[in-house]
């Protein structure tokens, strides 16, 4: 009815709320093996599993091994005070739209499948006051990862993924041996490996194996 729909009203559903409930929804909230209390219209969006606020401000997003799925939404931008982002051990992916997808054929028959792929979006690279991202064993694909502007992150587990190229970061403060991980080893389902001159471990993908300070090809 107009006049009573309340769903861009900012002082009920405050804008870091609708970003949450996007990412739930983006991430099939639904099948997800703790959601307590994400979406419910009466409880604030501090209270929901895995969210912790300072101030009404979403501080820590922290959902490991938890079912996640979907895609990431790229709305995660709106969640500017975020220090810690935690999706270790899920099946998440990024939304985004190719030119050309990638087409294959399924072995059972000759329809098309088209496969969803994605970087790490972008986007995280404004929330300047991460100082942890756990994102490793996930479906992250591409060459496009850029934290060159996170200048307070401490940690960063990448590993598990199926990123390529260079991962950029302007942090040389990666003091410790598991703090910035990713599959920068060898072998190499790539041609070349993937290039991380800040990484302090470097995993040999799918093989669980894990090196220092060394194959930077």
């Amino acid at each position: 009815m107009q006049g009573f729909d309340q769903t861009n009203d900012l002082s009920l559903c405050p804008i870091k709320r609708n970003a949450l409930k996007e990412f739930y929804d983006s991430a099939k909230g639904g099948e997800w093996t703790l959601s307590t209390n994400w979406t419910d219209p009466h409880i604030g969006h501090c209270y929901w599993y895995g969210v912790k606020c300072r101030d009404g401000s979403t501080i820590k997003l922290e959902l490991p091994n938890n079912g996640l799925s979907g895609t990431l939404t790229l709305n995660i931008k709106i969640l500017r005070a975020l220090e810690v982002f935690d999706l270790n051990n899920n099946n998440i992916k990024v939304r985004r739209i190719l030119e050309q997808p990638l087409i294959i054929y399924s072995f059972n028959s000759n329809r098309p499948l088209i496969l969803l792929q994605g970087s790490i979006p972008s986007e995280i690279g404004v929330l300047s006051n991460l100082t942890r991202i756990h994102l490793s064993y996930n479906e992250f694909t591409g060459n496009e990862t850029n934290f060159a502007e996170l200048r307070k992150l401490k940690h960063i587990h990448l590993h598990d993924n199926r990123l390529s190229g260079t991962i950029h970061s302007s942090n040389g403060a990666f003091d410790k041996e598991s703090s910035f991980i990713s599959d920068c080893g060898n072998p190499s389902d790539f041609r070349k490996s993937l290039r991380c001159e800040n990484c302090t471990m470097c995993c040999e993908y799918n093989l669980n194996t894990c090196k220092l300070d060394t194959y930077y090809l």
